[in-house]
């Protein structure tokens, strides 16, 4: 079977997307806050907060000039 991964498989975008695949595809997907969604998709899942890596790189460019 093939693999997809889905970055943020709680939101509305992510969670159609999920069920449009899962029947041809093992799904791996991410999610920030809304633990309780993520228990009840299909999948195996992965907490990612991606803005604070954001957040800290843009402070640093800013330091930097």
């Amino acid at each position: 079977m093939k693999e997809a991964l889905i970055i943020g498989g709680t939101g509305d975008i992510g969670s159609a997307v999920i069920d449009e695949l899962k029947k041809d595809y093992n799904i791996t997907f991410t999610y920030c806050n809304n633990q309780e969604k993520a228990k009840q998709v299909e999948g195996t899942c992965y907490q990612f907060d991606f803005s604070m890596n954001i957040k800290n790189r843009s402070e640093e460019r800013r330091v930097g000039k």
